[in-house]
């Protein structure tokens, strides 16, 4: 039987290691995204602002080589995203549902973090903002 050398790294070498192998990890290659991370992702990265079917389907296919993506197979899934409230469609458009409401209302899904919650002064009075 022949002899089976362990590949050990200490120290240093070990955190790089790590590093390089739990970094591979987390990052998905786009050939293995599923139709629902690909629009996730495509909405997200490449069309903020949103895009119809068409354009998402083009793109997958000369951006990302995603050529197994088919018009037949992918508005269902748009329908299902919409059903769950992932996607919203704005007349063509598909739009990521949280861009969506922070377009709408800019302030409400960032808050003010030196404010208190309330709107007034942290002291409490109500005359904080009169004096000055």
């Amino acid at each position: 039987m022949p002899k089976v050398e362990r590949l050990e790294a200490r120290g240093h070498g070990a955190s790089q290691f790590a590093l390089s192998y739990w970094s591979k990890q987390a990052v998905k290659p786009i050939r293995d995204l599923t139709m629902k991370e690909l629009v996730r992702k495509a909405l997200a990265e490449q069309f903020p602002n949103g895009a119809t079917a068409r354009m998402m389907l083009d793109f997958f296919h000369n951006a990302w080589g995603r050529t197994d993506i088919i018009r037949s197979s992918f508005s269902p899934q748009l329908s299902r995203m919409k059903g769950d409230e992932e996607i919203i469609l704005e007349g063509m458009v598909w739009k990521l549902a949280a861009t969506a409401e922070q377009a709408d209302n800019p302030g409400a899904l960032a808050p003010n973090e030196n404010e208190p919650p309330n709107g007034k002064p942290a002291d409490g009075s109500e005359t904080a903002l009169a004096a000055q």
